[in-house]
């Protein structure tokens, strides 16, 4: 089994998540300044700083949950994983511990992904409710926004079997009999992603229906303003004739 992370990793994960923060910072305060000549330089820091300082805080995290199940299962935290061939194997351990320590990570997850199901269910039935008039428009997008709220129902029940510490294992531990659990950081990183996914996708619905729902009350209205002035104008017609 590989070892996933040393503190070589993490100080260089962290140096770099510090550096992208001051750099998003100063192109923060660069934009309401408001210098001129100043806008492409505040908006390339800001973008530069979070599309690399979001991958860093994100391996600086991991690598922290990492090295609290290390020290849970009694392991070192290595300095250099190429010293010990990048092999848990090889890793020193000062003393044993249990089977599955975390498989509690398992059932946070289940409920987490459950309670996201639960929240975004609610809001798409309830755009659902609210635009019902709209018929296929609303139809098409709610289906759309069911199937990702079905993902977080999915992944609560994959959460749920992997509660089971005869089939599934810690990445930490070096039993290749079982499968690994997926880790609380990344339970955490996905349930973000999908969150911001799924939100998206609802705001785009509710935006997409209104934004539909002002184009058909708009051409109504110039129908009906084309129809009155025909009809003005039939009746003119025969007041003149």
């Amino acid at each position: 089994m590989k070892i996933k992370f040393d503190r070589i990793i993490a100080k260089t994960a962290k140096c770099c998540a510090l550096i992208c923060t001051v750099l998003f910072v100063i192109g923060v305060v660069f934009s309401f300044l408001e210098i001129d000549g100043t806008e492409f330089f505040y908006i390339m820091t800001i973008y530069a700083s979070v599309l690399v300082g979001v991958p860093c805080y994100v391996v600086l995290l991991s690598a922290k949950f990492y090295f609290i199940r290390l020290r849970a299962y009694g392991y070192e935290i290595p300095d250099n994983k190429k010293i010990y061939g990048n092999n848990l194997n090889n890793l020193p351990k000062t003393r044993e511990a249990g089977r599955s320590l975390f498989a509690k990570h398992s059932r946070i997850g289940m409920w987490m992904y459950f309670a996201f199901f639960v929240l975004f269910l609610v809001v798409d039935v309830m755009y659902l409710i609210k635009w019902h008039f709209m018929k296929d428009i609303c139809t098409f997008l709610f289906t759309v926004c069911l199937v990702l709220d079905i993902v977080w129902l999915i992944l609560a029940v994959i959460m749920w079997r992997q509660r089971n510490t005869e089939k599934y294992r810690d990445d930490v531990e070096c039993d290749k009999t079982r499968k690994e659990r997926l880790n609380l950081e990344n339970i955490i990183v996905f349930a973000i992603f999908w969150a911001i996914v799924c939100a998206l996708v609802s705001n785009l619905a509710v935006t997409t229906t209104k934004y539909m729902d002002k184009a058909q009350r708009e051409n109504a209205q110039v129908a009906a303003s084309e129809l009155k002035m025909a009809d003005n104008t039939v009746e003119l017609g025969n007041y003149e004739s």
